[in-house]
């Protein structure tokens, strides 16, 4: 509205100075050269208004003229750029979606439209590596390692390529290269952890959780915790014991006191220190305690552990505090300790069944049949089923000896340590599983083989009249540095 308003005041302006001007024009004479030129005032102005657009024209049209290459080559560069951009988002759609031959076409098309530059060196790896040339696409991460500000996406992708080779020291060696270069990286934070628990650095993977614990135990994504810190020193402080001892201590005869099972004490404490209900731990730590003659520890560590869950293996280790290699525990000690191991859960199934057992072998039939029967109100399982059988043998009645020995067959066969990954079955927790490699997967289920047991520990008490199955011992792994 106001340059409008501008408009009409300089029209109005311009007419009044036309106006005037052909009211008050003059007459302009010129001789020059023989010529005599002569005419008005205004008839100069206008040819001279008319003159100083034609040279601005003219003027116009030379640097026109003057940059059109510069514009034309400028317009082709828009042209390439559109295109490249058209190609990235067409390689990083084919890599998402796992198509190595069409991101490979598409990496070529942006390496020829925009040179050897990072994205194209970037995709051309991704496409290498979808394709399986894990030789191709190593070539090109290392060079995308010479461009500043891609080295961590290199030594991410030369990681991957490390861990598919089965190169895990590379890997672990790229991994600390990333996490040094940007260790806010939770994921490659978390994957050096795993790679040092593979390979039983049990020694760095402790110094990286105290370094670093804090940081990988913060919120991730505003819900869950990215790993649970307490947790994993607790596992590495119990695997590196239990390597220890595998490897130098003894915790037979005169090497009961030897340094090394000292040490391994030590990690032990720590670890139920930060997780006292961590069973690994426990079942590594009581029978070291009951060498040394510190039951009185063993049995507050086991009512401490028992009091955050009932675990069978729990159970099973405060069952055999009174046993000794020349006389084992039974009869009526065991109920009294079967009898404050369920006042201190009594409302679990494995305290019940406990319990009931306990009571069976002393032939207390009523107090057998009544904490079995809230065992099997909780959980239907074969050692239940057969504990079952066993009280109804007692009682006499054959009939219900061969209905619970027949639900035994078809029940759930008990509980043990199997590798999540692989379904392998073990006598003790181990941090890598021995059949697959798997990291921290071994954990306890209620669905697994019953194991029979072997020296490395004590199990769960054993089913009467179940079928021993053959079980994998866990393999030690790694040599600690």
């Amino acid at each position: 509205m106001i340059r409008l308003i501008l408009f009409f005041i300089v029209l109005i302006l311009a007419s009044f100075a036309a106006v005037w001007m052909a009211d008050n024009d003059g007459v302009i004479a010129v001789q020059w050269l023989g010529w005599h030129i002569e005419t008005t005032v205004s008839v100069v102005l206008v040819a001279a208004t008319v003159l100083y657009l034609v040279l601005i024209g003219l003027v116009e049209l030379f640097f026109l003229v003057l940059g059109l290459p510069r514009r034309l080559r400028q317009r082709s560069a828009l042209a390439h750029h559109d295109k490249a951009l058209i190609a990235i988002a067409d390689g990083f759609s084919a890599v998402a979606v796992g198509d190595g031959e069409r991101a490979e076409r598409a990496a070529n098309n942006v390496n020829r439209l925009l040179g050897d530059k990072p994205v194209a060196l970037l995709m051309q790896a991704q496409a290498a590596g979808l394709q399986g040339n894990s030789a191709k696409s190593q070539k090109h991460y290392t060079a995308l390692l010479e461009h500043k500000g891609t080295e961590f996406a290199a030594l991410r992708g030369l990681l991957t390529v490390a861990q598919e080779k089965g190169d895990i020291h590379e890997a672990i060696s790229l991994a600390e290269q990333a996490f040094a270069l940007q260790p806010t990286s939770l994921e490659v934070g978390v994957g050096l952890l795993r790679l040092y628990k593979q390979t039983g650095r049990y020694a760095d993977a402790q110094l990286f959780l105290e370094k670093q614990g804090k940081r990988l135990g913060k919120i991730g994504n505003g819900k869950t915790a990215v790993i649970d810190v307490s947790q994993e020193k607790a596992q590495v402080y119990t695997a590196r014991a239990r390597h220890l001892l595998f490897t130098q201590g003894s915790i037979s005869g005169d090497n009961v006191l030897s340094d090394a099972v000292q040490q391994s004490i030590g990690w032990l404490e720590s670890a139920l220190k930060l997780t006292p209900d961590f069973v690994p731990a426990l079942q590594t730590a009581v029978p070291l305690w009951l060498k040394l003659e510190r039951k009185r520890k063993a049995t507050a560590a086991l009512e401490k552990a028992w009091k955050v869950q009932a675990h069978p293996v729990i159970s099973a280790l405060y069952m055999t505090l009174d046993s000794t290699a020349d006389k084992p525990s039974g009869g009526k000690q065991d109920l009294k300790r079967a009898k404050k191991l369920y006042a201190l859960q009594p409302d679990s199934v494995e305290g019940a069944r406990v319990l009931a057992a306990a009571a069976l072998q002393v032939d207390n039939i009523t107090l057998a049949r009544q904490r079995a029967l809230q065992a099997l109100s909780g959980a239907k399982t074969a050692a239940i089923y057969r504990l079952m059988a066993d009280i109804a043998s007692c009682e006499g009645e054959e009939a219900e000896v061969e209905d619970w020995d027949m639900r035994a067959q078809y029940a759930p066969s008990g509980a043990g340590w199997q590798c999540k990954e692989c379904g392998s079955h073990y006598a003790q927790w181990d941090v890598v599983c021995g059949s697959c490699g798997a990291v921290s997967s071994i954990a306890w289920t209620e669905q697994a083989e019953a194991t029979d047991g072997t020296e490395d520990g004590p199990l769960p008490l054993a089913d009467k009249g179940g079928e021993e199955e053959d079980t994998k011992k866990s393999t030690n792994i790694g040599i600690e540095s």
